[in-house]
């Protein structure tokens, strides 16, 4: 089966890099059984499977007319990518016969075919993108396309959507906040409108960002997965690789940069802009670019402005073989205090995910703190002045350690900028949170301990200890003049 010309012949696309098509289509059995235990195509499958969705999307929203909608593109993507079509392209193309698998009965399974289409797809796409990033995605859409999409319902010419754009929006002043200039100015307009907006304040209600959002979507996933493999992550497993994906594209991260580039301002709606508007206008504004200057630059354009603190924890974790991105980040003996308070027992709390005890122990070294400040024992609240005084290298290893450890979910920097989103409406806030449900605020039996809480829900407890609300705004104040989070240095020792 190493005879690569045969292999070519059959898929209908030569290799410069011939090893990368023959690892496209080597299970893992099989490569621990020649002992070659790394050379398998799961990485190259998870890669694959982005890179399929994103040439799915982007080859619909091209051929997308007015009328088709964001769940039209959805639902024809979803047709193209599903593992049952997936098993029938290779079928077509004589594949299933050329995967190296090892197991009792020597069967290739379903998924083994689908995983084997989409490495190969990625290895198209890798043996090109030495040379050129653009002109490899060109290649192997093409290849994709002409072989196994269906094109009866495609118009007789690609379309990027444009019409004449609004004369009074800020163009330049976004093209500055951003740091890109574009061609198709009226591109960026529509990744900057909201469905609501569209809808009662234009003549083209079709005309906003939610297939851009769509697109967006897909291209970041694939952005930050090939950023990982070209940084060497491909020795990570495939549970470990979609962790460190996930980091990178999760909301967290995508409401840093809109915070960064201030890019709030400047999206136009018809009401309240929460978390998830702010992160569809992000993934929108990325397809954007990609659209006007090409998936190099969108792709450049994304990764220089990755939280150094993220790309951190990724380096941290290296080659570790353990199940869990998050293991040991924050170094236990560099938890500093300016009080000489203890962080250790909170460090250990949250590295071992118990949420409830790590929002008490919370509770307890801000009350520490704020009794060493007051030259006395701990307090059983938090005064006004001692939370505005709030030692600033202490709120740092506190959002520190609960950033690192809920992987960028919870801590009071996330709360803060969420706070920021609402324009700092407190209920608004506290809805966004889940500590107000249907206009009712919560009681502190009614938190919740595990990581698909909604994002900010914790910590609580130490909020809970400044009292009414007006002084528990105040710890976001004090969070915010801090610029707890903001600004973590890339050589800090963890």
């Amino acid at each position: 089966m190493d005879d690569t010309a045969s292999i070519e012949l059959t898929i209908g696309i030569a290799f410069n890099n011939k090893d990368l098509l023959l690892q496209a289509l080597t299970h893992s059995t099989y490569a621990r059984h020649v002992g070659n235990p790394k050379n398998h195509n799961e990485w190259l499958a998870l890669l694959g499977d982005t890179l399929l969705e994103l040439i799915a999307v982007d080859y619909l929203y091209r051929i997308s007319t007015d009328t088709w909608k964001k769940d039209v593109i959805s639902q024809k993507r979803d047709e193209i990518v599903s593992d049952r079509r997936l098993v029938e392209f290779a079928t077509r193309i004589g594949l299933a016969s050329l995967i190296r698998v090892k197991n009792e009965n020597g069967n290739v399974s379903q998924k083994h075919i689908a995983e084997a289409f989409e490495a190969v797809l990625a290895a198209i796409y890798l043996d090109r993108a030495n040379a050129s990033d653009c002109q490899a995605f060109i290649d192997v859409q093409d290849w994709f396309v002409k072989n196994f999409v269906n094109r009866s319902y495609e118009p007789v010419a690609y379309n990027i959507k444009s019409n004449g754009g609004d004369l009074a929006f800020p163009v330049e002043k976004l093209e500055v906040a951003i740091g890109k200039v574009f061609n198709n100015k009226t591109l960026l307009q529509q990744a900057m409108t909201h469905s609501s907006y569209a809808t009662n304040f234009t003549n083209t209600p079709n005309y906003d960002r939610q297939k851009l959002a769509i697109l967006g979507n897909a291209l970041l996933d694939f952005v930050v997965l090939y950023y990982l493999y070209k940084n060497n992550n491909t020795n990570r497993p495939k549970g470990i690789l979609s962790n460190d994906r996930d980091l990178l594209v999760g909301d967290v991260v995508l409401l840093m940069l809109v915070y960064q580039m201030r890019l709030k301002q400047f999206i136009r709606h018809d009401g309240l802009v929460g978390s998830k508007t702010l992160t569809d206008t992000f993934k929108a504004l990325l397809a954007a670019i990609y659209l006007d200057r090409g998936i190099s630059e969108a792709s450049e354009w994304f990764v220089k402005r990755l939280p150094t603190e993220m790309v951190n924890q990724l380096k941290t974790f290296g080659d570790c073989d353990s199940p869990t991105l998050v293991n040991s980040h924050v170094n236990p003996n560099k938890l500093h205090s300016e009080v000489e308070v203890d962080y250790s027992q909170l460090h250990e709390l949250l590295r071992q995910g118990k949420w409830k005890e790590a929002d008490l122990e919370t509770r307890e070294v801000m009350l520490k703190v704020a009794g060493l400040m007051k030259g006395t024992s701990p307090l059983n609240y938090l005064p006004l002045d001692s939370i505005r005084q709030f030692p600033f290298t202490d709120l740092e290893t506190i959002d520190l350690l609960w950033v690192t450890y809920s992987k960028g979910r919870f801590g009071f920097s996330v709360q803060q900028r969420l706070l920021l989103d609402v324009e700092k409406n407190w209920d608004k806030f506290g809805d966004l949170v889940g500590w107000r449900v249907k206009g009712t605020w919560q009681s502190k039996n009614d938190r919740i301990f595990h990581l698909d809480a909604p994002i900010g829900h914790l910590p609580s407890a130490a909020v809970r200890a400044a009292g009414n609300g007006k002084v528990r705004m105040s710890i976001f104040s004090r969070i915010e003049s801090c610029r707890i989070g903001e600004k973590r240095s890339p050589d800090k020792e963890r």
